[in-house]
């Protein structure tokens, strides 16, 4: 399992690739993490999630200030990444864990 770890109030990027041994490119990468895993399937409960797209069966994951609300907690969460193929087939590339950390400068302008 892995752990991908972000610090509040920097930018990270992750590379991703779609290996399309379906033979169906991928489209769109999506990218979630909550508390803990649940059943929720609107993923109301994230608290980032954002999708994607892939190109040449490659996407990046980025996290930005911006796009990571200021009111998440130092911890442990979860994640997973998926991919959705031209025939809208979901597939399950990664998932674990995901630590957020803080630091003294927090603010973001």
């Amino acid at each position: 399992m892995a752990t991908k770890t972000y610090n509040r109030g920097t930018t990270k990027t992750w590379g991703v690739t779609y290996d399309n041994t379906n033979g169906v490119a991928g489209v769109t990468l999506l990218f979630t993490v909550k508390t803990d895993v649940d059943e929720s399937v609107t993923d109301a409960t994230a608290l980032f999630e954002q999708d994607f797209p892939i190109t040449a069966g490659a996407a990046t994951i980025e996290m930005t200030p911006s796009s990571v609300a200021v009111t998440w907690d130092e911890g442990d969460y979860v994640y997973d990444v998926k991919v959705i193929d031209a025939d809208s087939k979901i597939y399950l590339l990664e998932e674990g864990k995901f630590k957020l950390n803080v630091s003294a400068t927090n603010r973001t302008s």
